[in-house]
């Protein structure tokens, strides 16, 4: 029978691109607070957006909340898996810049293009 040779090494705390991920996750987690907040204050009243915008940021809250969540997996996976597998860490800081990238073109596609397409999750505000 084989002799078990693994010997695992020593947690030596996040990597930098690790922590530059979850900073990039809490950030864009509390805009999403932040567009949640504005819309169930347009849902009570309190304030006035308009269906337009509300559906606008209906779309950028979906898009953020299931986008930070495959960030923060890949994170959280890349730390632990990094342990066994030597991973290549120019990939991983590409995948944060072209997430980024990809947010950044939703961005501009919701807000300059007034792209509102979450709309099939929430039924259409009472007139």
């Amino acid at each position: 029978m084989a002799d078990y040779t693994y010997t695992p090494q020593p947690d030596r705390g996040a990597d930098a691109s690790v922590l530059a991920y979850l900073v990039t996750t809490v950030g864009v987690l509390l805009l999403m607070m932040t567009l949640g907040l504005l819309m169930r204050l347009e849902q009570a009243q309190y304030i006035s957006i308009g269906p337009q915008w509300f559906y606008e940021l209906l779309t950028l809250h979906g898009a953020g909340m299931v986008g930070i969540t495959g960030i923060a997996g890949a994170a959280i996976m890349w730390h632990f898996l990094r342990q066994y597998v030597d991973l290549s860490r120019g990939i991983f800081i590409a995948n944060l810049v072209l997430f980024l990238v990809g947010v950044g073109m939703i961005l501009v596609g919701v807000l300059f293009g007034h792209f509102h397409g979450a709309w099939t999750f929430l039924y259409p505000l009472p007139a």
